[in-house]
């Protein structure tokens, strides 16, 4: 996909292997703007008319951060500068040197570019546009370019090969590419509501998601041993459908294909969608008929409890949902499972993860001294420069990141193979699935 820079003082092509900068805002309010162009910023409308999406190169996209703080444009700047490294005949900078040092003669060398850089230029950026903006910079997303996600695959997979005991950390981002929305993405659930904005198509019915590619990578490399446990703050239930033993993962918030026995313990995995919907409505009306199986939970205020009873004739207890409401507590055997592995990690690998939602932020640092941190996200993160200093940070989608660890893991006899199987397993899929 061809991409051209939204910054009007560019609108130049951003190639495919350059770092890009993504964002989206409300415009509905600078209808007038837009038509006459006179936003600092090409916005692509969607038509709703309401969202705007816009793609900048990183050098552009700081100069229009430093824009919205009030710094001043330049004009000529480039030219100004390669002036001054130009000098003249009585004295000249070297820049044939990495420190940039002067050469210093007798006499002062003459600074170039002085009047230009008198030339000083404000942005001036409507109100409405100055307000969209500030609220998309919340929510930008940034894109390594396919060299930098390559090279960040390949040194993963040396990491791997290397660690004793590797983790997966994985959020919301690990699963927009089988089409669940995100939370705090340029477009994700909470930002729409900050905004206002809207998304113009609904996400995929949860008994229509399959896993992704990057699904079938952490399931091959937990198969392979590579990967000792997986701790996941998603709910869709696509790494257990995608192959990963109930024993090898912690699913922090839950799982909507699994329900437990309140009575024995007992969890059954379903492949339908477990929770009762229909008791919210009768939960708000506060009129809850007798000998129903509603109860009004104490702690998030919603009914866990499915309607349906352990299969076991001498238990006969009641199933509750496995999710993780506002307010619930954690299970005590899921996140114990879950610290527990982390203590032991040397290598955690967070994936789609703002990692800003306790406990992610006491599980995803390796407690070992040696221990790495791998972040792979489109947001900025608190852990940045932990993964940058231990590990590695990757900035991008999810699934291009793991065809290159998996390229770099596998051999390509086994990687074509294995890739087949995918595809085989896609059908297997549909039988563990109903609506």
């Amino acid at each position: 996909m061809v991409y051209r820079c939204s910054l009007r003082a560019c609108g130049k092509e951003i190639k495919g292997d350059s770092f890009r900068v993504e964002i989206a805002g409300n415009v509905k309010r600078m209808k007038s703007e837009l038509k006459s162009k006179s936003t600092v910023v090409d916005w692509k409308v969607g038509k709703d008319g309401v969202c705007g999406d816009a793609v900048f190169h990183e050098k552009c996209y700081t100069k229009l951060e430093n824009w919205l703080n009030g710094q001043f444009m330049d004009e000529d700047e480039d030219e100004v500068k390669k002036e001054e490294e130009k000098g003249d005949d009585k004295g000249q900078i070297n820049t044939s040197s990495s420190s940039h040092k002067m050469t210093t003669r007798s006499k002062r060398p003459k600074r170039m570019g002085d009047e230009k850089r008198k030339k000083k230029k404000i942005v001036y950026f409507s109100d409405r546009e100055r307000d969209a903006l500030e609220m998309a910079i919340e929510t930008a997303e940034f894109i390594d370019g396919d060299s930098g996600i390559e090279n960040a695959g390949k040194k993963v997979a040396e990491f791997l090969k290397k660690a004793k005991h590797a983790c997966i950390f994985s959020g919301a981002g690990l699963s927009t590419s089988a089409g669940i929305g995100d939370y705090r993405g340029k477009k994700g659930k909470w930002t729409e509501e900050d905004t206002g904005v809207t998304q113009e198509e609904e996400g995929v019915p949860y008994e229509k998601l399959r896993p992704t590619y990057s699904h079938e990578a952490i399931s091959k490399l937990v198969e392979m041993g590579l990967i000792k446990y997986v701790i996941s703050q998603n709910c869709d239930g696509l790494h257990v459908l995608s192959g990963i033993p109930l024993d090898k993962i912690s699913e922090l918030h839950g799982n909507i294909y699994l329900e437990r026995c309140v009575k024995c313990g007992k969890t059954y995995t379903r492949n339908f969608y477990t929770l009762d919907d229909a008791s919210e409505a009768i939960v708000e009306s506060g009129k809850i008929p007798k000998g129903s199986h509603i109860e009004v939970c104490s702690t998030c205020g919603i009914n866990h409890f499915t309607g349906r009873r352990c299969d076991d004739k001498k238990c006969k207890g009641k199933l509750k949902d496995t999710i993780i409401n506002f307010g619930d507590l954690l299970g005590e055997d899921i996140l114990g499972k879950a610290e527990t592995n982390s203590k032991l990690c040397d290598l955690m690998i967070s994936v789609g993860s703002t990692m800003t939602v306790t406990p992610a932020s006491t599980l995803v640092t390796p407690r070992t001294k040696s221990g790495k941190l791998v972040v792979v996200n489109r947001q900025r993160t608190e852990f940045d420069d932990r993964s940058r200093r231990t590990g590695v940070r990757v900035f991008g989608n999810i699934d291009p990141f793991f065809r290159a660890v998996m390229k770099h893991t596998l051999s390509k006899p086994d990687l074509k193979e294995w890739e087949k199987e995918i595809e085989k397993k896609r059908k297997w899929y549909d039988t563990q699935r109903r609506d």
